[in-house]
């Protein structure tokens, strides 16, 4: 029993020094509800985790976001907005673990074509690049977006 418990330790403690790479691509807004017509505040983010630093590769910098409603079809925003991390042309970005790289947006609520969205809805905010995105280190990049309602 304390030959198992020990052995348990081990890996445990093992698997935390083992160096973990990993990177998220997401979105967040600074409120999950909103009035309708009322401005949303959003973060396009690259969030490093894991417990080593993470090396990525961008070929440009560009990022943005663009809006769906519940059935997932893409209806905003209007005029698309491009943001860069303050990064220009091939670099290497090393990001510490907890560390985010980010870009701010401020959606006013309207569709592509101009017109407000409906209120009492759900609407999915999802983080996009324009630029081609060169993953280092053998790491995976996820992709999380936000969901917010406007009553």
């Amino acid at each position: 029993m304390i030959i198992v418990a020990s052995g348990l330790l081990a890996l445990a403690l093992g698997a935390n020094f083992y160096p973990r790479r990993a990177a998220t691509f997401a979105a967040e807004t600074d409120r999950s509800a909103y009035q309708s017509g009322e401005p949303v505040g959003i973060w396009v983010l690259l969030k490093a985790g894991g417990n080593a630093p993470t090396t990525v590769l961008w070929d440009g910098c560009e990022v943005s976001f663009t809006v769906a409603d519940e059935g997932r079809k893409v209806m905003g925003p209007s005029p698309f907005t491009l943001a860069c991390w303050g990064l220009s042309g091939k670099a290497p970005i090393v990001l510490q673990p907890g560390q985010d790289l980010g870009a701010h947006f401020t959606w006013n609520q309207d569709t592509t074509s101009g017109s407000p969205v409906a209120p009492g809805h759900a609407y999915e905010i999802r983080p996009i690049m324009t630029s081609d995105f060169v993953q280092s280190n053998d790491i995976s990049l996820g992709t999380v977006s936000a969901w917010i309602s406007i009553g």
